[in-house]
């Protein structure tokens, strides 16, 4: 790669180019023949509907048994599948839910625990349905963290 030095100062800028990513804090670099590059922080925008859940490489998620018996649903953008999200969860109350869909005796309240099942899968149980606009942001919450994630910054290797 034959750099020399790496300037460790930088220049805080945003611009936006043609394929909607953004460049910010732009920093030199010195090659060993004297001339200078150029490195900067990319912010990529992604849609992760077509993408699985990202599980730290030294981390597992152990399914128990008891887990396996219930239905599972494969997670996919920024969520996990419904098993691993059972497992996760200290306290218990998704894996209620799910067992209480399992046994509800009618379809009206299975309609209705569905609704908290996906809200608690995707985190927005705590947002209470008390109106409509609440809901709205439950609703856009829980499709947010399935489908979509907000631009981060990528600095690449020289």
């Amino acid at each position: 790669m034959n750099v020399e030095s790496i300037n460790l100062n930088y220049t805080s800028r945003s611009t936006t180019d043609n394929n909607n990513v953004e460049h910010h804090d732009q920093g030199q670099f010195n090659f060993n023949d004297g001339q200078q590059g150029s490195v900067e922080t990319l912010w990529f925008e992604t849609d992760r509907r077509f993408s699985i859940a990202n599980i730290n490489r030294n981390q597992t998620i152990e399914i128990s048994q008891e887990i396996n018996t219930l239905p599972n649903i494969t997670g996919f953008g920024n969520l996990f599948s419904l098993h691993q999200t059972i497992a996760l969860d200290e306290t218990g109350e998704l894996q209620k839910l799910v067992e209480s869909y399992v046994n509800a005796e009618s379809d009206d309240e299975r309609s209705q625990l569905l609704q908290e099942v996906i809200f608690s899968w995707a985190g927005q149980s705590e947002i209470e349905p008390d109106n409509r606009l609440r809901c709205l942001f439950r609703c856009k919450g829980s499709v947010k963290l399935i489908c979509y994630e907000p631009k981060k910054p990528v600095t690449p290797f020289l």
